[in-house]
């Protein structure tokens, strides 16, 4: 019988990982490098290759699980290569957490087989659905708080993202989804959306992530809402572990007038 895409992902070296730098934009040091998120990619020969068709296909199969380990215990692997001080960004489905009941455990012995350390690793929850369990839910959460994981929700302001969600999970990131990021310098309503959320943000004692920075005037207007994190093209691109460590602080862009306002 011919290997479908799904085993062609699942066996050992289906996966690629690379890594996206993250970068402190407030602080003593601006653009100082500070993480690092793991972006698993199916069969290069194949459509799974891009990341949005390899998800949509493992959630129509609804093989979150085994996928989402996959995915971790290669990026763990691969995050060996890492400065050890960096904090490792690593994505998993809501629905991983709440049917999967040996995730937790599942995730400390990958830790420990990786050598790294449960402190080191933010939890970027992916929610695709509103519809889960939420006691299993926040039992996963419970016990993997409880190895030193952090959290964050990933596509904030977009998608099944909801309060309940930020009272079920108390997140110490957020990352701002791509669309609020796009054309931020020039919509004087985008502009006072990020501002809301960077200030609840800020009163829930969580931090922000914007995601998808790819345009220097969009930056200058992040750099004026005091968002805490970049991630972005115009930054860095994604690439193995040992192009993380070749900077470790990347020059600033060149500043550019921000005329929107609210």
């Amino acid at each position: 019988m011919p290997k479908t895409l799904l085993d062609e992902i699942l066996e050992p070296g289906g996966l690629t990982v690379s890594f996206q730098p993250i970068y402190r934009l407030s602080g003593e040091v601006d653009l100082e490098l500070a993480m690092a998120e793991g972006l698993a990619r199916g069969p290069s020969h194949t459509t799974a290759s891009d990341a949005a068709i390899l998800f949509e296909y493992v959630r129509r199969k609804r093989e979150e699980i085994r996928v989402d380990r996959v995915c971790i215990a290669a990026a763990l692997e691969a995050a060996r290569e890492l400065p050890v001080e960096l904090s490792v960004a690593l994505n998993v489905h809501s629905s991983t957490l709440e049917r999967d009941v040996d995730f937790p455990s599942f995730l400390e012995e990958s830790l420990s087989e990786a050598e790294i350390s449960g402190e080191r690793v933010l939890l970027e929850i992916v929610q695709a659905t509103t519809s889960y369990d939420g006691h299993r839910f926040k039992r996963a959460l419970e016990r993997l708080r409880a190895i030193g994981v952090g959290f964050a929700i990933d596509d904030f302001g977009a998608g099944c993202v909801s309060c309940l969600t930020l009272l079920e999970v108390r997140p110490e990131i957020l990352k701002l989804d791509r669309a609020l990021v796009k054309g931020l310098h020039r919509d004087p309503m985008r502009f006072a959306i990020v501002g809301s959320i960077i200030s609840m943000a800020g009163k829930i004692e969580a931090q922000v992530v914007a995601e998808g920075v790819d345009h220097e005037r969009d930056l200058e207007a992040l750099r004026e809402l005091e968002v805490d994190y970049v991630q972005g093209f115009l930054l860095a691109r994604p690439g193995p572990a040992a192009s993380v460590t070749s900077s470790r602080q990347r020059p600033e862009p060149r500043a550019v007038p921000v005329r929107a306002r609210p």
